[in-house]
């Protein structure tokens, strides 16, 4: 992303802040994204084509600790859109806390 003046417009914010929307992207050579794109591999793929975690992965997952699989948990159902799932989700954490405070 290109800021939207040059280094040496003696406007330091405009110089220096990217601006993607306003001053559009830089250009970059074929040769250079495809050496960045062999670099990557297969790493977004992986990173983005798992499923999503829920609370019953994460009180498995961190079941050895349980006050931050409590947390996790009941966040999570916190940002959940329908209320079942909010309500099931802070269910699953409450069970997870065992009565700490």
């Amino acid at each position: 992303k290109l800021p939207k003046d040059d280094t040496d417009s003696g406007n330091a914010r405009a110089s220096l802040i990217s601006a993607a929307r306003t001053a559009g992207t830089a250009h970059v050579e074929a040769a250079h994204l495809h050496e960045v794109y062999a670099a990557i591999g297969d790493a977004l793929q992986r990173l983005f084509s798992g499923s999503e975690p829920n609370p019953a992965w994460i009180a498995e997952t961190y079941r050895d600790q349980p006050e931050l699989a409590t947390y996790l948990t009941a966040r999570m159902a916190i940002s959940m859109r329908d209320l079942y799932s909010v309500r099931s989700g802070l269910k699953t954490a409450t069970s997870i806390s065992g009565g700490f405070a």
